[in-house]
């Protein structure tokens, strides 16, 4: 009986309240499963109009987003995600991991750690993410991974220290 009467009392007072749909795949194990063998996971997890952005990329569609993952993990021998915090509100999530990742042209195939987040954003009615940005430093998880560009990078962060001094 008192849930009817909150449940009119919210309707007669003008406030409504979003129920969020339960999401269908959750974020961590997404992330967890997601192979080059299991891109139909990509189906599950976000919505048709997803917007997916981060340091390289602005896609728009699920479509798109499968392509793109579908595109790096080929090269992956390795991944795995250490989550170190979930933040959520609401339909919202932040999430704090460390990406453990082995591929094909990346530091001469030998294992790189990257740290970065990932906002995350759930339908209300389907459950599944309308908005991902990830946020990291490419330069870390790319431009050291490569030889010539490592050695680059290297000596303009040694002259910008040396400088600071």
């Amino acid at each position: 009986m008192k849930k009817i009467f909150l449940i009119v009392s919210f309707i007669f007072l003008g406030q409504t309240k979003v129920l969020m749909a339960a999401p269908k795949v959750g974020s961590k194990e997404f992330f967890s499963k997601l192979t080059a063998q299991s891109m139909n996971l990509v189906d599950e997890f976000y919505d048709s109009k997803i917007v997916f952005r981060d340091p390289i990329n602005e896609l728009r569609g699920s479509a798109q987003v499968k392509d793109y993952y579908s595109h790096l993990y080929k090269n992956v021998d390795y991944i795995k995600f250490d989550f170190e915090k979930q933040l959520v509100s609401g339909n919202e999530e932040v999430l704090f991991w460390v990406m453990h990742l082995r591929a094909k042209g990346l530091n001469s195939g030998k294992e790189i750690a990257v740290s970065g987040n990932s906002h995350i954003v759930f339908s209300t009615e389907s459950g599944k993410c309308i908005y991902h940005r990830d946020y990291f430093d490419m330069g870390e998880f790319i431009y050291e991974q490569v030889p010539v560009l490592k050695n680059v990078i290297s000596f303009v962060k040694n002259r910008l220290k040396a400088q600071e001094k």
